[in-house]
């Protein structure tokens, strides 16, 4: 079970997000095997820049390398660390083009999760 990050996150972070999306960079062919990739938060700044409409409150992006990043079968997947959970696989530009992918943050959502759920 990964638990809910309680903390917000602020400054640039090293996270890992996971999936079974494509492993090409047009997507192409989802994984047989789940994928884990080591990504970096970036600041809500310079993700303001690239996402002009994107309310920076509630979502978070991480820096990307062209080959590298979450694809749209990935939309879900979970941005952990140390065994939490941060945010989940939103939307992304092109899939793997060196675009930075955006999550939704899981800190505005907590005390509604916890309510639904139990947890």
């Amino acid at each position: 079970m990964i638990n809910q990050a309680s903390i917000e996150i602020i400054v640039t972070v090293n996270f890992k997000v996971s999936g079974f999306g494509g492993v090409h960079e047009d997507g192409g062919p989802n994984s047989e095997r789940l994928q884990v990739l080591d990504v970096v938060t970036m600041t809500a700044e310079n993700c303001e820049i690239i996402y002009k409409t994107t309310d920076m409150d509630s979502n978070l992006c991480t820096e990307a390398t062209r080959g590298e990043g979450f694809c749209s079968s990935d939309i879900g997947s979970p941005l952990v660390s140390n065994g939490q959970l941060i945010g989940l696989a939103s939307w992304n530009l092109p899939c793997a083009q060196g675009v930075p992918d955006l999550f939704v943050r899981m800190s505005p959502y907590r005390s509604w999760i916890g309510q639904i759920t139990g947890i």
